[in-house]
């Protein structure tokens, strides 16, 4: 995984709900994900964490956020050379399927994996409908089935970023 040490914009990425968070924070990326969580709500139910849909929840309090620093054109800008990672979908196979057989009562492995990932795709399309009227998203979208926003753009990497 590419860490945002690594590309020399900070050492970690700060969790959005951060009561210290500050601007520059916001415009360098923010950590939404909370451990334990699934694409599952199940998953976030049994574990007691944010489930994915409040996450998704705070990326649109955050564009709202960042378009008061920026305007909108420049949360436009920020958004569409920013880099989304989701890592997510582990725990709803720990938790649900294999520890407590919760879902396995109701799914073969194989159907549960494809619920999973079509939970999955539908974050993705909640993640690319996320906009206001000028901001879209259409960053580059990393899975390695955690779930954060880093900003990030072509001379930082040293070559352009491709949808």
């Amino acid at each position: 995984m590419i860490t945002v040490s690594y590309l020399g914009l900070k050492e970690t990425i700060p969790p959005y709900l951060d009561y210290t968070l500050g601007d520059k924070d916001l415009l360098t990326g923010v950590n939404f994900a909370s451990a334990g969580s699934g694409f599952d709500p199940l998953t976030a139910k049994i574990s007691g964490v944010i489930p994915v849909c409040d996450q998704l929840e705070y990326v649109e309090e955050y564009i709202y956020r960042v378009e008061k620093i920026l305007g909108r054109e420049g949360t436009a800008a920020l958004i569409s050379n920013s880099l989304i990672l989701i890592a997510c979908g582990g725990n709803d196979f720990i938790v649900n399927y294999f520890v407590l057989p919760v879902r396995r009562q109701k799914f073969s492995v194989e159907e549960y994996q494809d619920f999973v990932l079509e939970l999955l795709r539908q974050t993705i399309q909640v993640l690319k409908r996320s906009h206001t009227p000028t901001t879209k998203m259409s960053s580059p979208v990393s899975v390695a089935i955690n779930f954060g926003l880093t900003s990030i753009n072509s001379k930082t990497l040293g070559s352009p970023l491709t949808d």
